[in-house]
C-alpha cells in the first residue's frame, strides 16, 4: 500500500504539461521510492493508494505531482496546517465600508474606518485562541474560535462582544476571516472580514465589513511582551491624500 498527501491544484497549467512530459521518462522504481518513502514521511494525514504494480505507482505519482509547483517546495493542506500550529499573529483589522458590500447603506456611510489590532494563536485541532485586542475600543473577545486550511485559503473566526463608533459598528457574534495562504505564509493585503446577518428575517448571508493584514509575531517573544507591543485602535478616514487619523478615541 502506498500513501501520499492530498494534492493541491497548481496555479499554472504549464506546470502540468511540463510534469507530464517528465513523468513519462521516470523509471517505475524511482516513482515507487518517491511516493512510498518521501511523501509518507512528510504528510501526517495520508491518503491510501492501493496498488502493487507499476501502473499503481504511476497513479500514486499522479496524485502527488501537484505537491510541487515550479520547484518552490512541497505545499499541501496537511503540511500547511501543521506549520501554523502554535504560531501567534496580529490581525490588523481595517473595518469600514467596502465596495459591493451588502451592509445597510447607512452603515459606515460617513467614510470613517476603524483600525483594530487583534492578536490570536492557532492551536491544535483547529482552535483559535484570542490573546488580546488593541486599546481604545470597547470590543472584547468572548470565546475561542476555529480555523481550517482549504487548499490555498486560510479561514478562521473569532467571537467578539461587538462595538460601535459613530456609524461604524460590529454586532456581537462571530467575525469571519479568510486570506490566501501558502504554507505558513499569509497574504499581506488580501484578507477579507465578513459577518453573518439575516435579511428579511429569513435569509442568512455573509456581508463584507472590512479587510485585514496579518502580521506574524516572532516566536522568541512571550505573550506578555507581544501584548505590550500590540498597537492601539484608532479611527481613520480615507481620502485623496491618504488616511487621516482622528483623536476621538
Amino acid at each position: 500500500m502506498l500513501q501520499c498527501c492530498r494534492p493541491v491544484r497548481p496555479a499554472c497549467g504549464r506546470t502540468l504539461i511540463r510534469e507530464k512530459n517528465i513523468r513519462r521518462n521516470i523509471p517505475s522504481y524511482i516513482i515507487k521510492k518517491y511516493c512510498d518513502r518521501g511523501l509518507r514521511a512528510l504528510c501526517p494525514e495520508p491518503v491510501s493508494v492501493r496498488s502493487s504494480r507499476i501502473a499503481g505507482y504511476r497513479q500514486a505519482y499522479n496524485r502527488c505531482r501537484t505537491l510541487f509547483h515550479r520547484g518552490t517546495g512541497i505545499i499541501s493542506g496537511c503540511i500547511a496546517s501543521n506549520s501554523l500550529v502554535d504560531t501567534r499573529w496580529v490581525i490588523n483589522m481595517d473595518i469600514g465600508r467596502e465596495k459591493n458590500t451588502w451592509m445597510d447603506p447607512r452603515w459606515a456611510a460617513s467614510g470613517k474606518r476603524m483600525e483594530i489590532p487583534l492578536m490570536i494563536e492557532f492551536k491544535k485541532n483547529g482552535i483559535v485562541q484570542p490573546l488580546g485586542v488593541g486599546a481604545y475600543v470597547q470590543m472584547k473577545t468572548t470565546a475561542t474560535g476555529t480555523w481550517s486550511m482549504q487548499r490555498d485559503t486560510l479561514s478562521f473566526n473569532v467571537e467578539v462582544s461587538g462595538f460601535q463608533r459613530g456609524d461604524v459598528s460590529i454586532p456581537p457574534g462571530k467575525m469571519f476571516f479568510s486570506v490566501p495562504a501558502w504554507g505558513s505564509v499569509l497574504s499581506r493585503d488580501k484578507g477579507i472580514i465578513t459577518i453573518n446577518q439575516r435579511r428579511f428575517f429569513v435569509r442568512q448571508e455573509y456581508r463584507i465589513v472590512g479587510r485585514f493584514k496579518p502580521e506574524k509575531v516572532p516566536s522568541e517573544l512571550d505573550i506578555c511582551a507581544a501584548l505590550e507591543q500590540l498597537p492601539s485602535s484608532r479611527v481613520k478616514s480615507g481620502g485623496l491624500d491618504g488616511p487621516v487619523y482622528f483623536d476621538d478615541k
